[in-house]
């Protein structure tokens, strides 16, 4: 043919440049878009052995399309035919994949959709992976989506930062955000990749695909630190979707701010957003890279100490339990005597260990850690295997059991992974207890409804309030912002009511005017309160203890080493070491009076150096309208310095 180059092949000898022993079927192999074309002379008997080709005695030839890069590949496929045997390598492997599925050679498919996942760890450009995944899309195999994902989904960090991230599809983008298997510093880092891969995309994602990507982003698992900063980005989702950006950052705050047990009230079911990803960042993660012995003499645990490690991490990303610790070690046994010695039983090594030790079952009740154990090759961006910690231990599969073959049998990395997952402008948000916080998003109220925008933020910035140290948060203010500043809360939490002031002695009561008890009934005038140290939910588990007392003379006074110069004086002190949150906290307590049995407050003043001394009428700004029938509430008042 003029077209193209005629091949023969006879005996299984692969090609001749004649047409004719006894071939009697052509195929002829084109693409549409070239104008090349390659004719195949062929046997009809051996073609008749695939019922999937649907050849009959009749049929003469077959005209298929396959692009031109292909074209090379041809020749091999037709041999397989008559072999049942083909070499498929890294190049081949997607060209061979096409034509057995355009010629049906199920089988075929079958064992290059198996070879595609062993030759996954070669290309560290990611370009042939992001290819098969797009190939198996178009062909409809979802085995090959799957295992591809799965491999990406390992090395995303890596795939964010190659050449090939701005390039990949919509439709591969949504599969992967999707996934709680992806591996990544943080959930931060994820959504800096999807900002940069639509900004490289331009007009090609629409606002409804942006909407989406962005609707897969986990808010509530990025660091609070970072949730902070991203409220000042400029990105492209932030601009083009600010209520949706507002509010994730808002689930976000209120993740760390909130007890989950307060969240999972309002869930119907366990969305994905609460489940973790792999997440290795430093805190918590650590690496053993001495995978090898050296024997300098025969010694079972030569070098053990190198894959031994101990670290600590938070009990939990939330900033509810950032401060509290959970140690770790991390062990790596490299032989059965190893096992041994540190009385574990093996039944075949490598073994990974990761125990956790000291309070760890503390947390029983609220928090799961499902550790993770990530191999890779030292010094390599490419991740070749991942599994689970059961009952502490990962057994490394061997070649053959592993989903990935090892690229680097005799120096590779262990990575342990801690995993843990739970079960109006004048308006101080950030000064809202943050249960009520959390109920007030749900609202139909008509600020809410008019306002939406400026009702999230408020919402955003108190549970951000919450979440961060005001440290952080001072970082971006020239000025402390009334915000900021409490205004006089009477809740229970914080403040009590001391009722009895007078001195009423029963009407059978005998004194001597030289024994009078000055301090009769006194006792219930001295009370105690327990008092979280700050509003913040940082603080609420932080205690403080406080006294309040009333004295109604100078000799009640004089009996607890007080000098006073009038009565009556309150006095409120704390029973703690207040001094530790000296740099960060500053009570500036409340007296606040009241007519007993009355809603009326006549009068409001500070404590200074713990005490309130009370003014006659002619100097207090109201006058008293119940004289002798009032009552003192103490106001604890913590505020940031």
């Amino acid at each position: 043919m003029d077209s193209g180059v005629q091949f023969v092949m006879t005996d299984g000898n692969w090609p001749k440049h004649k047409c004719g022993d006894g071939c009697d079927f052509s195929i002829n192999v084109r693409d549409l878009s070239e104008e090349a074309e390659l004719v195949f002379c062929v046997h009809r008997f051996i073609l008749l052995i695939y019922p999937e080709l649907n050849i009959t005695n009749e049929s003469r030839n077959r005209i298929v399309d396959v692009r031109q890069t292909c074209h090379p590949h041809v020749s091999s496929f037709l041999r397989y035919l008559y072999t049942r045997q083909i070499d498929v390598s890294i190049t081949s492997a997607q060209c061979l994949h096409q034509l057995a599925f355009i010629f049906g050679v199920n089988k075929l498919m079958d064992e290059v959709g198996r070879v595609f996942t062993l030759l996954l760890p070669e290309d560290n450009s990611f370009q042939t992976q992001v290819s098969m995944y797009e190939y198996g899309v178009r062909t409809g195999d979802l085995v090959l989506q799957e295992n591809v994902l799965q491999y990406l989904s390992w090395n995303c960090e890596f795939l964010i930062s190659s050449p090939v991230w701005s390039t990949i599809s919509f439709h591969m983008m949504d599969a992967l955000l999707l996934r709680s298997d992806l591996v990544a510093k943080d959930e931060a880092l994820l959504l800096e990749g999807l900002e940069r891969w639509i900004q490289d995309k331009g007009d090609e994602i629409s606002s409804e695909q942006q909407v989406s990507l962005l609707n897969h982003i986990r808010f509530l698992l990025i660091p609070v630190d970072k949730l902070y900063e991203m409220q000042f980005s400029s990105s492209v989702l932030h601009q083009n979707h600010e209520k949706l950006y507002l509010t994730g950052l808002l689930r976000g705050f209120q993740f760390n701010a909130l007890p989950f047990s307060k969240i999972r009230n309002k869930m119907d079911n366990m969305s994905n957003d609460y489940l973790p990803r792999i997440y290795t960042a430093d805190e918590f993660s650590v690496v053993i890279n001495g995978t090898t012995i050296n024997y300098p003499y025969y010694r079972y645990n030569y070098g053990q100490n190198n894959r031994i490690q101990t670290f600590s991490t938070p009990a939990h990303p939330s900033a509810l339990y950032k401060e509290q610790k959970v140690q770790w070690q991390a062990q790596i046994f490299l032989s059965v005597q190893e096992c041994s010695n540190y009385g574990v039983s093996c039944n075949s090594v490598p073994v990974a260990r990761l125990y956790g030790y000291g309070n760890q079952n503390s947390y029983a009740n609220t928090i799961r850690f499902s550790n993770r154990l990530i191999l890779s090759c030292k010094n390599q961006n490419n991740v070749f295997h991942v599994q689970d910690f059961k009952n502490s231990m990962a057994v490394i599969p061997n070649n053959s059991s592993m989903g990935l073959p090892n690229p680097c049998p005799d120096d590779y990395s262990f990575r342990f992974v801690q995993n843990s997952a739970s079960f109006g402008e004048n308006i101080r948000f950030l000064l809202i207890p943050v249960d009520k916080l959390d109920e007030m998003q749900f609202s139909s109220s008509v600020l809410h409804q008019n306002h939406e925008k400026l009702y999230l933020t408020g919402l955003l910035r108190g549970f951000q309030f919450n979440a961060l140290p005001f440290s952080k948060i001072r970082n971006k203010m020239y000025n402390i912002s009334n915000d900021y500043l409490p205004r006089i809360y009477t809740a229970n939490e914080w403040s009590l009511v001391i009722n009895d002031t007078g001195m009423n002695y029963p009407p059978n009561y005998e004194y001597d005017e030289d024994e009078y008890d000055y301090s009769y009934g006194q006792n219930n005038r001295i009370q105690t309160i327990s008092t979280p140290a700050h509003p913040s939910a940082l603080y609420s588990r932080q205690k403080v203890q406080w006294q309040a007392q009333v004295f109604l003379t100078v000799q009640e006074c004089s009996k607890y080493g007080v000098s006073c110069n009038s009565v009556p004086v309150a006095r409120l002190l704390t029973e703690d070491n207040q001094n530790s949150y000296a740099n960060t906290i500053r009570f500036s307590n409340r007296l606040i009076l009241t007519c007993k049995n009355q809603n009326n407050v006549f009068h409001v003043q500070d404590f200074k150096n713990t005490m309130a001394v009370i003014p006659n009428n002619s100097s207090m700004s109201l006058s008293n309208p119940c004289p002798d029938d009032y009552s003192f509430r103490f106001v604890v008042r913590p505020e940031y310095i």
